[in-house]
C-alpha cells in the first residue's frame, strides 16, 4: 500500500461546497415538504463539517475555519434554570394539534458567539435537568442512527425526541393529550440553518406556515407568546454544557458556588 498524501486546499474546499449543498438542498425537503427523516442528512452533512475525533479532523477544522463567529439564533439558558427548556425551536397550537417547527429567522435574538460556545452550548433541558448541546443533536443523529443504526441507544435521547422527557402537553379537542415532538429532529433543522448563515450571509428560506391557531416562541423560564421577551429576562450570553463542575455540580458563572462560601462561583472557586 502506497503512502498517504495530503489532500489540496483546493479539493478540501470542493467538499466543503458539496456539504453546503447537502445541507441546503436537505433543508428545503425538510421545510416544504415536512420529511423529518432529512434531519438525518443535515446531521451527516454537519458532522463532516464540525465533529473532530480522536481519529480525524472535521472539515472546518482542515480549513482552518473554526475560528469563525458562529450564528447562534437559540434562546438562551438562564443560569440557575430548574425548569425544561427548548431554544431552537418554536410550536403552533392549533385547535387539534402541536406541531414542532425550527425558529429559522423568528428567534428572539440572534447573535455570533465562538465556535465552542456555539458548539457546546445547551439548547435542550428535560425535565430531570438534563442538557443537550448541539454537539450531542448531531452526534446522536449521525453516528446512532445514520452513519451507523446501533442496536441500543441511550433513553435520554429517546424520551427526548419522543417530546416525552420536557413534559409539554396540550389536551386536544377529545380530551386527548399530545406531546411536542419531533423535537431533535426539528431542532436538527434549525442548526443546519444557523451553519448556513454562518458561511452565507445572504442564506434564506421559506416555509409553509400552517394558518389560524397560536405561535409560541422560546419554551422555557423566558416562554413568550405572540411578543418577544423584555431585554431585562435575555441572558447575555450562552450557557455551555461544558462548564466547570465543582462540589459535582455544573456550575455557571454567576450562580452561588457550590462550595457554600455564599458567593458567586465568579468570585470563589473560579479564582482558584
Amino acid at each position: 500500500m502506497g503512502r498517504e498524501i495530503p489532500r489540496s486546499r483546493e479539493e478540501l474546499q470542493e467538499f466543503f461546497d458539496e456539504s453546503v449543498y447537502y445541507l441546503k438542498s436537505s433543508a428545503k425537503i425538510f421545510d416544504e415538504e415536512r420529511i423529518i427523516p432529512e434531519a438525518k442528512r443535515l446531521a451527516s452533512a454537519a458532522r463532516t463539517l464540525l465533529h473532530d475525533t480522536a481519529k480525524s479532523d472535521s472539515l472546518l477544522h482542515q480549513l482552518d475555519l473554526l475560528d469563525s463567529r458562529f450564528v447562534d439564533s437559540a434562546q438562551p439558558v438562564i443560569e440557575g434554570n430548574t425548569k425544561p427548556h427548548a431554544g431552537l425551536i418554536q410550536v403552533h397550537i392549533g385547535s387539534s394539534k402541536v406541531t414542532t417547527y425550527p425558529l429559522l429567522d423568528c428567534g428572539l435574538q440572534t447573535q455570533k458567539i465562538s465556535f465552542d460556545k456555539w458548539w457546546h452550548g445547551i439548547v435542550f433541558i428535560n425535565e430531570k435537568k438534563q442538557e443537550f448541546s448541539r454537539k450531542d443533536i448531531v452526534t446522536f443523529l449521525a453516528n446512532k442512527e445514520v452513519n451507523h443504526v446501533s442496536p441500543t441507544v441511550d433513553p435520554k435521547f429517546v424520551a427526548l425526541k419522543s417530546g416525552t422527557s420536557m413534559g409539554w402537553k396540550k389536551t386536544d379537542s377529545s380530551g386527548h393529550d399530545q406531546t411536542f415532538s419531533d423535537l431533535i429532529a426539528v431542532s436538527m433543522r434549525q442548526i443546519a440553518h444557523e451553519i448556513l448563515k454562518t458561511f452565507d450571509e445572504e442564506y434564506s428560506c421559506k416555509v409553509i406556515e400552517p394558518g389560524g391557531g397560536m405561535w409560541v416562541v422560546g419554551l422555557g423560564p423566558t416562554m413568550v407568546i405572540g411578543q418577544p421577551t423584555p431585554d431585562t429576562m435575555k441572558p447575555t450570553h450562552n450557557l455551555p454544557k461544558n462548564r466547570p463542575t465543582v462540589s459535582g455540580e455544573k456550575v455557571g458563572r454567576n450562580e452561588q458556588c457550590p462550595c457554600k462560601s455564599g458567593l458567586k462561583y465568579k468570585r470563589c472557586c473560579l479564582l482558584k
